[in-house]
């Protein structure tokens, strides 16, 4: 009789989710994932950090799936092709009559009709200074170009035109080029800082971190695949095929990897940089004036140093990380800068927005061009003396909708297949990860959404030759899997990189906001908090919390102090900027940290609540003293704003403000 319940009941699920998430996406699910059991209930699990494991299938997540189909940007073959010509180290323009005369509608034209058609491009170059050196670009005059036309080595990308002959367009298309560089060209190099430590808490003690012995050995390309917006449980809910293949051999994933701050800038700047927007504020200079980026210490500066070619391509130009309310570079930061291509490019092509961005450019899927410029990258030196440091980063696809992932997958194996056949995985340690999770919107609003934000997914892949030579590093990575760490630590392991290439064994910088940080090279203390890994308690998932009623919720004061310190910070920082005061609608729902016990004088709570106007959304964490019942220094960029908020707070240009700004125009 149970039995035939629990057939019964199985079947149920499976139709639901087959409903729900559409069959073919379930019967990868299923190959995949669906009936592994698992019997550790916890991503990490050690001595001072639990982060319990997270259901893929939730009912609750279930209710707000919705399966989304793949879209073809691409219409017909292409008129022009890119080729580039090693041994003569340039690029080739071929046209194709074929396809043409196929384009070619005009009544007047058959198949014994001499075609005539012609092409010509327009080149894109960098252009402005100071404020605006990151935010604009220059596009030559046409030039005429024919089949098998050599590309000259100065065009770094251009917008390509195809005309009949009697001025009908063709086809128009959009290409990078990845050109050959001097390495002694002089790129702006800034070492790490060391600078007197902000005080902090006493970190629990570590020993003093030592490198292995290291032999020189032939220096690896470092690639870094970025994806913003894709926590590790959401990864293997949209991307069941691409999670098989980084399960393969070679490849290690950090599943304690846990963000340092709230949105892509900090995250991405602790990577690349070691230091926090607010200590480099402090120590540099402020990061939101223009050429401040320029000063800081770019670990692909570090790279350019010890010989390496550098390069950097992200989507989404007008939403970039380092110019969104930013001032971007005024110098051009690496050997290989997509950046112009990208604003020349949603400029003057057609667009297809999908999932409130631009998911088409021209003929192409966005991401297409990132993955493309990387796949340049790497076959330009391969055979060269100077190996490769890139970041190819996307988020026109994953960061808005959660479901959207499912549409990059098949792009993005694609690109892997590719890689692997021209061998970038035997020369190179690639790096495959994210910033952070959702944060905002309906997966972010679900009980889990508190974990799904903060865990982006990261997996390191080795070459089989360098696990051979280094079996030190295996280990160190395998039990770094269930171990806490932080982008503070991969920006370590980005250093301990360049020193096995070097063959030194110096200790590494630790970042400024992080002391006791270190390489995902070496083994991870078993003891690790997340103030050992430069974690803020409000992104820390190291800690159980226990759900508190409604009732309880509703006796303490918290939620009407976190909206007072709300409006506080909008009337004294912000009071140039009209913004509505907010009040306190509801509490959602609470929590309360099951170490703190019940006698304490001090414990720490996490609200989620909705205020008016606009039902704007806030999560919290806070410490509540219970004696004087009030909260205890709670930073304001430490309030999530949870709800989408653009629309309503196109009145303030700060990063922090906007998440709390409610426009009254």
């Amino acid at each position: 009789m149970r039995t035939s319940i629990f057939s019964v009941c199985l079947l149920i699920f499976l139709i639901t989710l087959t409903v729900l998430y559409g069959y073919h996406h379930i019967e990868r699910l299923r190959r995949h994932l669906l009936f592994k059991t698992t019997s550790n209930r916890f991503y990490v699990n050690t001595s001072t950090c639990s982060v319990p494991y997270v259901s893929l299938f939730s009912w609750e997540l279930m209710s707000i799936w919705r399966t989304q189909p793949d879209e073809e940007c691409t219409l017909g073959e292409d008129l022009v092709r890119r080729v580039y010509d090693s041994k003569r180290k340039q690029y080739i323009l071929y046209t194709n009559d074929s396809v043409a005369r196929l384009l070619d509608t005009s009544p007047t034209i058959n198949k014994s009709t001499k075609l005539i058609y012609n092409c010509s491009y327009r080149s894109i170059m960098r252009a402005g200074e100071g404020p605006n050196a990151d935010k604009s670009y220059n596009l030559s005059a046409d030039i005429p170009f024919s089949n098998g036309y050599y590309v000259p080595i100065d065009v770094e990308g251009m917008i390509v035109n195809c005309t009949s002959s009697s001025g009908k367009l063709l086809q128009e298309d959009a290409f990078s080029f990845v050109q050959s560089k001097p390495q002694s060209l002089q790129l702006p190099v800034h070492l790490p800082l060391k600078l007197p430590l902000k005080s902090s808490p006493k970190p629990t003690p570590h020993p003093p971190l030592t490198l292995f012995p290291s032999k020189p050995t032939r220096k690896l390309n470092v690639i870094m695949l970025g994806i913003d917006s894709l926590s590790r449980i959401n990864f293997r809910r949209t991307m069941p095929d691409m999670l098989q293949y980084v399960q393969r051999s070679g490849w290690f994933e950090m599943q304690g990897y846990n963000k340092m701050g709230d949105n892509t800038f900090p995250n991405l700047l602790a990577v690349l940089t070691g230091y926090s927007p607010e200590t480099a504020d402090i120590e540099i200079c402020n990061t939101k004036s223009v050429g401040c980026l320029d000063k800081l210490p770019f670990i692909w500066q570090l790279y350019k140093k010890a010989g390496y070619m550098t390069a950097y391509g992200e989507d989404m130009g007008y939403l970039n990380t380092f110019i969104y309310l930013l001032k971007g570079f005024v110098n051009q930061p690496v050997d290989h800068y997509l950046r112009p291509f990208y604003l020349a490019i949603e400029k003057n092509l057609p667009i297809v927005k999908r999932f409130y961005r631009y998911n088409c450019i021209g003929r192409r899927f966005n991401v297409d061009y990132i993955y493309d410029y990387c796949q340049q990258c790497f076959e330009h030196y391969k055979n060269s003396t100077n190996p490769l440091f890139g970041l190819f980063w996307t988020s026109s696809v994953t960061h808005d909708i959660f479901e959207a992932a499912q549409t990059l997958e098949p792009t993005l194996l694609d690109y892997m297949e590719r890689f692997e056949k021209i061998g970038l995985f035997e020369e190179s340690i690639v790096i495959f990860f994210s910033d952070h999770g959702m944060r905002y919107g309906p997966l972010r609003a679900l009980p889990q959404g508190f974990l799904e934000e903060r865990l982006p997914i990261l997996f390191i892949w080795l070459p089989a030759w360098f696990r051979q030579q280094h079996p030190e590093i295996v280990k160190a990575l395998r039990a770094n899997r269930n171990r806490l760490s932080s982008p503070f630590d991969l920006h370590m392991t980005l250093q301990h990189i360049l020193q096995l290439g070097e063959g030194k064994t110096n200790p590494l910088v630790p970042p400024e906001d992080c002391p006791h940080c270190q390489t995902h090279f070496k083994p991870l203390a078993e003891n690790r908090t997340c103030l050992d890994a430069g974690i803020p308690e409000h992104y820390c998932t190291c800690d159980l919390y226990e759900t508190i009623s409604s009732k309880q919720a509703q006796k303490l004061p918290i939620a009407k102090q976190i909206i007072d310190q709300i409006n506080t910070h909008l009337r004294t920082t912000f009071k140039k900027y009209d913004c509505k005061r907010l009040s306190l609608k509801t509490i959602k729902y609470a929590e309360r940290r099951v170490k703190d016990k019940t006698g304490s004088n001090q414990i720490v709570y996490r609200f989620h609540i909705i205020a008016n106007p606009e039902e704007a959304e806030f999560s919290a964490t806070v410490r509540y003293n219970k004696k004087k019942k009030k909260i205890e220094n709670l930073p304001i960029d430490s309030i999530s704003r949870l709800d989408l908020y653009n629309n309503v707070s196109k009145c303030i240009d700060d990063k922090v403000g906007k998440k709390y700004c409610i426009c009254s125009k």
